[in-house]
C-alpha cells in the first residue's frame, strides 16, 4: 500500500512535466513567429520570394495567398534556359489592376474570387523584381474590421452577406477567427475568407494558437502566412501586429517602430488582437503589463498614429489617448460581454483622401 502511494506521488509530477514540455513545443512564442517568414520557396529551376503572403507550387503554378493589396515578387533563376513562370495570386483586389508590368508579364482576371494570374518569362540566370498593386484613389476608400468570429459559422455567413453592398476595399479580422486552432477549423476559415466578397487580412489571436492537442500556428502560417505585416494603400500605412501573447515581443516592437519611423504615409492605422488598454481598466484582458502598454501607446503617440484597432475583449469601446484614437471593435461571433449592451458586429472606417480625415461606423449583426 505504501509503495503504491509513493509511485502515485512520483508519476504525477513526471506526467505534469511531460505535458508542460509538450505545451512549450506546441506554442511558438511571438518572438519565434516574427522570425518565421512564410513567403519563400526554393526549387531546382528558380527561387521565389513574396514580401507578405504564402508561397507554394501547385501543378507548375506558384500559388500565393497575399496579406495585402499589393505584392512585391522577387524571382531568381537557377536555370541555364529561359522559362515561363505563372503565379496565381489570391486575396487581391481584381480591379483595377494593370494588364501588364514593365513589358515583362501579363495579368489576367480569372473566374475565382479575388484572384488573378500573372505570367512572365524568366530569363536564364536572371534575378527579377516587380510589384503588383492597385492604382491610387484620390476620392477615398472604406475598409472593415471585425474581431473574434471564433468559428461561429452562422455569424461569419451573416457578416459576409452584410458587407456585400458596402463597397469595401478589404476587411481585417482582428484575431480569433477560429476557436480551438484545429485543422478542421482552419480549413473552414480559409474557405470562408477565400469566398469573402473582398480580400481579407487575418491577424493572429490567442484562440488561433490552438491547444496542446492542436498546433494552430502551423495552420495559420500555412493558410495565411506571417503574423506581422505592413502595406501601403492609397498613401496610408496599415500595420498588422502579432499581440496574441498579450503584448509585443522586442522584435515586433522594433518592426512597428521602424515602419512608423520610416513612413511618409498621410494616415497610419495599426491593428492587433489584444488592445494595449481597456478603457475602464477593470477587466484584465489588455496587455499583460502596464509598462508594455505604456511603451506601446507612447510609440503610437510619438509617430502620430491615427487609429488603433483591436479585438479580444468582446465589447465595443471608442476612446482617445493623447490624440491617438483606440477602437476595441467587439466580437463578430464570440459571446459578447454581459451587460455592455453590444452584440455581434463590426466597424467600417471611411477614409476621405481629399480632407485626410476618416469616420467610423459601428454595425450590429
Amino acid at each position: 500500500m505504501t509503495n503504491m502511494t509513493n509511485m502515485t506521488k512520483v508519476v504525477f509530477p513526471i506526467s505534469f512535466f511531460i505535458s508542460f514540455l509538450a505545451l512549450g513545443c506546441i506554442f511558438s512564442s511571438d518572438e519565434d513567429r516574427f522570425h518565421d517568414h512564410a513567403g519563400h520557396l526554393n526549387s531546382e529551376s528558380f527561387d521565389v520570394e513574396i514580401n507578405y503572403g504564402t508561397v507554394d507550387i501547385i501543378a507548375d503554378t506558384i500559388v500565393s495567398h497575399l496579406q495585402g493589396p499589393s505584392a512585391t515578387i522577387v524571382l531568381k533563376s537557377n536555370s541555364e534556359y529561359d522559362q515561363k513562370v505563372v503565379f496565381k495570386l489570391k486575396n487581391i483586389i481584381q480591379s483595377p489592376l494593370p494588364e501588364s508590368l514593365n513589358d515583362r508579364g501579363l495579368i489576367m482576371n480569372v473566374d475565382e474570387n479575388n484572384t488573378v494570374l500573372y505570367s512572365l518569362t524568366l530569363k536564364a540566370g536572371e534575378e527579377f523584381k516587380t510589384t503588383i498593386s492597385t492604382p491610387q484613389d484620390t476620392n477615398g476608400y472604406s475598409f472593415g474590421a471585425v474581431g473574434d468570429i471564433q468559428y461561429n459559422i452562422e455569424a461569419a455567413e451573416k457578416l459576409s452577406k452584410d458587407i456585400a453592398d458596402k463597397n469595401l476595399a478589404f476587411m481585417v479580422i482582428l484575431g480569433d477567427l477560429v476557436q480551438r486552432g484545429t485543422k478542421k477549423e482552419y480549413a473552414w476559415a480559409y474557405d470562408f475568407t477565400s469566398q469573402f466578397p473582398v480580400p481579407v487580412y487575418v491577424i493572429y489571436g490567442n484562440h488561433d494558437k490552438g491547444s496542446i492537442l492542436s498546433d494552430g500556428y502551423q495552420y495559420f502560417r500555412q493558410y495565411y502566412g506571417s503574423t506581422n505585416t505592413k502595406f501601403k494603400f492609397n498613401g496610408d500605412l496599415f500595420l498588422l501586429l502579432d499581440a496574441a501573447d498579450q503584448g509585443l515581443s522586442a522584435s515586433v516592437f522594433d518592426f512597428a517602430q521602424d515602419a512608423l519611423k520610416s513612413t511618409s504615409a498621410r494616415s497610419k492605422f495599426v491593428f492587433q488582437h489584444t488592445p494595449p488598454f481597456e478603457e475602464s481598466g477593470f477587466r484584465n484582458n489588455s496587455f499583460n503589463t502596464s509598462f508594455s502598454a505604456a511603451r506601446y501607446i507612447n510609440m503610437m503617440i510619438d509617430h502620430d498614429v491615427d487609429l488603433i484597432l483591436s479585438g479580444h475583449i468582446h465589447t465595443y469601446q471608442d476612446f482617445t489617448i493623447e490624440g491617438v484614437r483606440n477602437l476595441i471593435v467587439g466580437t463578430g461571433g464570440g459571446i459578447p460581454e454581459r451587460f455592455d449592451g453590444y452584440g455581434n458586429g463590426y466597424v467600417i472606417v471611411n477614409k476621405n483622401q481629399e480632407k485626410d480625415s476618416f469616420t467610423v461606423n459601428r454595425i450590429e449583426l
